[in-house]
């Protein structure tokens, strides 16, 4: 006995792919925009936390960072245009893109003493921690 699939028609797929051939998702901001907000690394060094993203492509002075206590603010904005003009033909071509991230800290920092640096397409940011905090040693607890 051979086993049947039951396929479910669905005419929004099949729209979308007869005539567009999109896959049937939903947009991203990078869809939207061409343009993608870069994934973070945060890491704990003891007295400081150190965030570092990739972001080649973007100047240091589209950077703006915002730091709070318990949270930190990345936006960043590229432009681009050109234009090109001859004899009977006018072209001109721009693009704006760029993003906003608000990420929540694991402790609570010293917005003052945030510093940051940006080299070959890689941003960090080092943040100074309000209070360190010193390990605790597990403690086991029964479940009842």
């Amino acid at each position: 006995m051979t086993e049947k699939r039951i396929k479910v028609w669905d005419p929004w797929n099949e729209l979308m792919s007869d005539f567009i051939n999109w896959p049937v998702r939903p947009f991203s901001f990078e869809d939207l925009t061409g343009f993608k907000a870069p994934l973070l690394d945060i890491e704990d060094r003891g007295k400081e936390l150190v965030i570092v993203a990739d972001m080649p492509g973007i100047n240091k002075e589209d950077i703006d960072i915002e730091v709070e206590p318990d949270h930190i603010k990345i936006s960043a904005e590229s432009q681009f245009k050109t234009e090109k003009k001859k004899k009977n033909y006018y072209y001109q071509e721009r693009r704006h893109s760029g993003f906003s991230r608000m990420v929540s800290l694991p402790v609570e920092v010293i917005p003052g003493k945030a510093k940051a640096e940006y080299k070959n397409g890689v941003l960090r940011v080092y943040l100074p921690k309000a209070k360190p905090v010193k390990e605790k040693k597990a403690k086991k607890i029964k479940v009842k």
